[in-house]
């Protein structure tokens, strides 16, 4: 082994030193150890082993590649054999240590000590808590100094040695003392912890909080409400070039210490990955009670007992308030379990999920409601490529927001987010939605145009479409188990099927939000009951949603006025002024959202004909004496007497056309059948459930030619 090049590598390749005096002996210890393992290994009562061990005797090398050879090998009087058959289990710190040797083994044995025992010693004490450990050690230090040398006089101070590390070890243990006391300690457990230890990681130091609050309130409380102040108080603090501090409230309640990022620190996240994440998203909040366990009420629940919760919710949405103790946020994902910063590093990258598609929206309604509030230049949005550099843009500022909150959530004491500077109007929207789904938009508008700030609606964005129609809430949800079939046949109608259209207040529901998102509107339609919309879609959608609201708030002014001048319709000549005002507003109207006229002025016809038909179906089951699932409804017997008048100036028109005149009510010859059908409608619509049909289904209506019926 000395002598010979390969005898020095592997001598050295095992951790054996040829020259030491112990060589021949570790060199033994090796070789029995080796055999050992071997004789484990290989199984010396099957065919297999025999051969395999065989060839280890020879002193050739087998390698995993030949032992695979020998699985399902068809060799005669042998049956077909597995792995596991003829080979024992190989375990990797075994093949470590038998390659290392005894010098080896001892090194990484020392250097795994070394590792826990540095761990252990380094306690949380002494490596998070150092400041109040050595404010509590000096104090300490000095007492017993000033008490030990109260007798001497003179500048110079006289303590032997034995004394002065006596001080030393009494002041150090009244540190650790103090620190596991006012601190949380790893050490401190109880019976109860350690059974709901699963379910509630972090009860121990929930535990340990509640009682070290108690014990201060206890002996001092003034103390304790003084930080009760101090959590609750709203000072409103502006630092100048520092940015400014308040204390803020959503439109539930939550409290949240709100800091506006000053100019230099926009300036800051505008380079690198952050890309300008502060220009349209510079306000951080944190949420108070995070700063405090005992001020968030219970411990947190973790994965184990969330996830279960979250599929019990999925499946019976009623428990989703009875669950809220165990799901303030609603339903979490198999992602939730992650670390915080680690979910918000894969959506900046991966830019395809919720989290992120919430921050792009959020930054874009900012851009649109700057826009509005004239900070910065309105753009052309039928304009193709210039709305596609302006999403671009958003893109890229969410994807480095994301990357903030990654950084943020793994340093910050307490949770944060970035939010607009119009987070107010946006908290105020999202309490809308929760409390009154179906009319959140139209009451959103009516708060804007309070507050004189009517071009802010963009804030009301939404980044999922309902296919069916239907709200997120449980009452829309038991509804359209009742209707399901109906529903399924006519998803358009959805809506009107379960009565959501003539109003009615109801809660919004994550855990019916997400059952949208996840279900077809039947099995194999390839269609899902909730779609989300791109980037390009919420944006085409707000401003065609802000062009309807506009039209609608022209058209119950126009309304007005026709019933205060007792006007029949706008066809009439009495009504050219009023008409002519109509005309101007609606120019403007399709001026400031193009989009939206687009949409208004080319209706898509081919849906009416499925439409009125689910529309017929309805007012059948309404009418049929053994089914009575829309007993008492209003709106669906105002549905009826609509389509029976509606039918009726159908078979005007279709006698007219038989005779050789038209067929289209806006034919110059049809004029007084347009007027007639006009007028009526306007006096039916002012039956307040017939109204709500009026204007959401049957404005536009022409009587085409493809609804009449045979």
């Amino acid at each position: 082994m000395e002598g010979t090049t390969p005898g020095k590598s592997f001598a050295s390749s095992v951790g054996i030193n040829p020259k030491s005096q112990n060589a021949r002996e570790s060199l033994t210890k090796l070789a029995t150890r080796q055999v050992k393992v071997t004789d484990r290994m290989v199984d010396a009562s099957h065919p297999f082993g025999q051969e395999i061990r065989a060839r280890l005797a020879r002193g050739e090398r087998v390698t995993a590649g030949d032992l695979n050879k020998y699985v399902n090998k068809d060799v005669e009087d042998v049956a077909e054999a597995q792995l596991s058959d003829f080979v024992g289990a190989v375990h990797g710190q075994e093949k470590t240590l038998i390659g290392l040797g005894e010098e080896g083994k001892d090194l990484v044995k020392r250097t795994v000590d070394g590792a826990y025992q540095r761990i252990a010693g380094l306690t949380t004490d002494e490596l998070s808590r150092n400041p109040y450990f050595s404010t509590i050690y000096r104090r300490s230090m000095e007492r017993r100094i000033k008490a030990a040398t109260s007798k001497q006089k003179g500048a110079t101070l006289e303590i032997s040695e034995d004394a002065l590390r006596t001080m030393e070890n009494a002041a150090r243990k009244e540190g650790l003392q103090e620190v596991r006391w006012l601190m949380y300690d790893l050490a401190e457990s109880s019976r109860f912890s350690d059974m709901v230890r699963m379910i509630m990681p972090f009860y121990n130091a929930w535990q340990e909080v509640l009682t070290r609050w108690a014990g201060l309130a206890y002996q001092n409380p003034v103390f304790a409400s003084r930080m009760k102040d101090a959590l609750t108080s709203n000072p409103d603090v502006d630092l100048g070039t520092l940015g400014a501090y308040e204390t803020v409230q959503d439109a539930d309640g939550n409290s949240f210490f709100q800091v506006r990022l000053p100019d230099f620190a926009t300036g800051l996240l505008r380079k690198g990955l952050m890309q300008g994440a502060a220009d349209d998203a510079g306000v951080i909040r944190f949420r108070t009670s995070s700063l405090n366990m005992i001020t968030q009420g219970l411990p947190g629940f973790g994965p184990v007992a969330q996830l279960p919760a979250s599929l019990l919710v999925q499946q019976a949405p009623e428990l989703e308030d009875a669950m809220s103790f165990m799901l303030p946020y609603g339903p979490v994902e198999l992602t939730d379990a992650l670390p915080a910063y680690i979910k918000r590093t894969i959506s900046a990258t991966l830019q395809d999920d919720r989290s992120y598609q919430s921050m792009a929206a959020q930054i874009m309604v900012t851009k649109l409601a700057d826009m509005a509030n004239g900070k910065i230049d309105i753009i052309d949005f039928e304009d193709n490529a210039t709305r596609a550099q302006f999403l671009k843009e958003i893109q890229d500022a969410a994807q480095g927001a994301m990357y903030v909150r990654a950084i943020g959530t793994a340093v910050s004491p307490a949770s944060f987010n970035l939010h607009s500077p119009y987070q107010p109007y946006i908290d105020a929207y999202r309490k809308m939605k929760e409390e009154d789904s179906a009319n959140a938009d139209e009451n959103f508008l009516n708060y804007l145009l309070d507050e004189g700030n009517e071009g802010f609606f963009a804030l009301s964005m939404r980044q999922s479409k309902n296919m069916e129609g239907l709200p997120p809430t449980v009452w829309a949800e038991q509804q359209r188990e009742i209707y399901e079939e109906l529903i399924v046949k006519h998803p358009e109608l959805g809506g009107l099927i379960i009565g959501v259209e003539g109003g009615g207040a109801a809660k919004f529901s994550s855990a019916i939000y997400n059952k949208q998102l996840g279900e077809e509107t039947f099995p194999g339609s390839g269609v899902q009951r909730r779609e989300r919309l791109s980037l390009d879609d919420m944006l085409t959608d707000s401003r065609v949603r802000a062009g309807w609201e506009a039209y609608g708030n022209l058209m119950d002014g126009i309304y007005g006025a026709m019933r205060i001048e007792g006007l029949p319709n706008l066809r009439v000549s009495e009504a050219a002024g009023v008409k002519a005002v109509r005309d101007r507003r609606l120019a403007l109207i399709a001026e400031e959202f193009p989009l939206w006229y687009n949409e208004f002025s080319n209706p898509d016809t081919a849906k009416w004909a499925d439409r009125i038909e689910g529309m017929r179906e309805v007012v059948r089951i309404y009418e049929d004496p053994e089914d009575t699932r829309f007993d008492g409804r209003e709106d669906i017997r105002q549905l009826g007497v609509y389509l029976e008048v509606r039918d009726a100036f159908a078979k005007s028109l279709a006698e007219r056309k038989a005779g050789g005149g038209s067929g289209q009510l806006d034919a110059r010859s049809n004029q007084d059948l347009a007027e007639m059908w006009d007028t009526w409608r306007l006096d039916w619509a002012d039956n307040p459930a017939a109204g709500d049909l009026f204007f959401r289904w049957f404005e536009f209506d022409s009587i085409k030619q493809d609804t009449w019926t045979e």
